[in-house]
């Protein structure tokens, strides 16, 4: 990773690069596990909207990765349903896929958790598409465990297994 890469809070001005992130690795990453219909019916405008309005209400919970000018990832954390009671969650993480395997999502992450120990939490939870094995074993290498047992979770017209992880949010490992 660039030696200028760094990390801040998101703003609405941020709003058009997140979306654009977050359409395009959606739909690099769930290749071949979400219906590529709906992949494909992704749309920025909305999604730009959908971001200018969540960073207009609250910028603190979604974290933005910068190369020079660029944005190159975003994580978003906070409470969620999704993950066990005692877990801040993390509701999001991604990289534009020129910039995968960067160092980008390690940053994010260890940002995200580091906010999450300082906002009272003791673990940090997650979701992960069972079949999406790249995040994963990310996950896991960055101390992440699963139960193993698969949820269903809906993603456009398909129903499909998602994995809950958590990793206990000491100093040692964020």
């Amino acid at each position: 990773m660039p030696q200028q890469a760094l990390v801040r809070p998101a703003t609405p001005d941020d709003a058009a690069a997140i979306a654009a992130i977050h359409i395009t690795a959606w739909q690099a990453a769930y290749a071949g596990i979400i219906d590529p219909a709906f992949l494909t019916a992704l749309d920025l405008a909305k999604r730009t909207q959908r971001w200018q309005h969540l960073l207009t209400r609250d910028n603190q919970s979604t974290l933005v990765t910068i190369s020079g000018e660029e944005i190159t990832g975003w994580v978003g954390f906070g409470a969620d349903d999704e993950v066990p009671a005692d877990c801040g969650a993390l509701k999001g993480l991604y990289i534009a896929p020129q910039h995968w395997q960067h160092g980008y999502g390690t940053r994010l992450l260890t940002a995200a958790c580091t906010r999450l120990r300082q906002l009272g939490w003791r673990h940090a939870g997650l979701v992960v598409l069972q079949d999406n094995h790249a995040a994963r074993a990310f996950y896991e290498r960055a101390g992440f465990t699963t139960n193993g047992v698969a949820q269903p979770h809906t993603v456009g017209q398909q129903i499909l297994p998602v994995l809950q992880y958590r990793r206990p949010l000491d100093t040692s490992r964020v």
